[in-house]
């Protein structure tokens, strides 16, 4: 099934909301490394470029 032009609106508004309060929390604690400065770009980048092996092993196949 097809998502319609504003679905995937939708979902890429709330996706900037998640990763937003994610780098929220991860500031408020203190943790280096995370601003809210970020340009779209940047976060793409940083994003398309990470690995699951760098993310917590939370889970069975290493995703959080």
């Amino acid at each position: 099934m097809a998502l319609s032009d504003a679905e995937i609106g939708m979902f890429s508004i709330n996706l900037k909301k998640t990763i937003t309060g994610f780098f929220l929390e991860k500031k408020q604690a203190g943790e280096p490394g995370y601003t809210l400065e970020m340009n779209d770009s940047t976060l793409a980048t940083m994003l398309l470029t990470s690995h699951p092996e760098s993310l917590d092993d939370k889970s069975p196949d290493g995703y959080v």
